[in-house]
């Protein structure tokens, strides 16, 4: 594809889809990972969207050039400067002498029009720090401040692309200012891997970054559920004739967990009433999150 957004439209000679019937785009990472770009599918019953955009072009795409700096950590590494840095292809990545590797290179964003936030695709195996602009927007399996002894507390058994979806910007929370993550023009993003020893130093990274439109990101996801009743498990499918309910108002648990460790950022969600429903409305619930099993809940 040469153009950076498209829409595509769905619809039917019936009221709906059948069940399990959704109309996929991807992008392919490499051989085997790709990115879900879209999912759509069609169910006037549920009053789903027929028309969505999305964009197919990457701001960084997979295989760009790099600057790698290891065996220290300079004071400056999240910023722009690349004085004591050397530019490598992810085929030419070289290995580390520690555990720590630094990665950092910059990317234009033509616009920032119609965009509701970026997915970075980041290809790594242990733990990672992510900077954009200077500003942390991400990390995962290392604590406290970045040293040549910081380590991996994450490993994957496999090596993938892992997306972490983001925010264009923070919201202001309390006497703390939003922050902007990217802006229109260059972007500087710099990101430490870090191993669980000084043992582990081959570079098995690369990263994208694409900005995203509004549009559900519920999709590739393992759902599961107590006290429930009804169809939970078939609920993200979007089926019209799908639902669940339950008899007590006891502590009842749907929980959707999003595959290969993917990471959401989510600013709102929709609920659906079954098509057929008009009493017994649901009167409250609460919403929480974590990043894995080892986290509290957070509501």
């Amino acid at each position: 594809v040469s153009n950076a957004k498209y829409e595509v439209t769905v619809g039917s000679t019936s009221s709906y889809w059948q069940t399990a019937s959704h109309l996929y785009v991807s992008s392919f990472l490499d051989d085997t990972d790709k990115e879900t770009l879209l999912r759509m599918r069609y169910d006037s019953y549920l009053g789903l969207t027929t028309s969505q955009l999305f964009n197919a072009q990457y701001a960084l795409p997979v295989g760009s050039s790099w600057y790698v700096h290891n065996g220290d950590i300079p004071s400056d590494w999240t910023g722009a400067d690349t004085s004591s840095w050397t530019q490598y292809t992810p085929a030419t990545f070289p290995a580390s002498t520690n555990q720590i590797q630094l990665y950092k290179t910059t990317f234009t964003v033509a616009s920032l029009s119609d965009a509701a936030g970026f997915v970075l695709s980041l290809k790594y195996k242990y733990a990672c720090v992510v900077y954009i602009n200077d500003v942390e927007v991400f990390r995962n399996g290392v604590t406290g401040d970045l040293s040549t002894s910081s380590v991996a507390t994450n490993n994957y058994n496999n090596i993938l692309y892992h997306q972490i979806s983001l925010p264009l910007k923070t919201l202001a929370v309390g006497d703390q200012p939003a922050v902007n993550y990217l802006q229109q023009g260059s972007n500087t993003i710099a990101i430490a891997i870090v191993a669980q020893t000084a043992l582990q130093t081959a570079s098995l990274f690369d990263c994208a970054v694409r900005l995203s439109l509004a549009g559900s990101r519920i999709f590739d996801t393992t759902v599961s559920s107590t006290d429930i009743n009804g169809s939970p498990n078939l609920i993200t499918e979007h089926f019209h004739g799908c639902s669940m309910s339950s008899p007590t108002c006891c502590s009842n648990y749907w929980t959707v967990s999003f595959n290969d460790d993917r990471r959401e950022w989510i600013s709102s969600m929709t609920l659906f009433l079954y098509y057929q429903q008009t009493d017994q409305h649901p009167k409250q619930f609460v919403v929480k999150a974590r990043n894995n099993n080892l986290e509290e809940w957070t509501t």
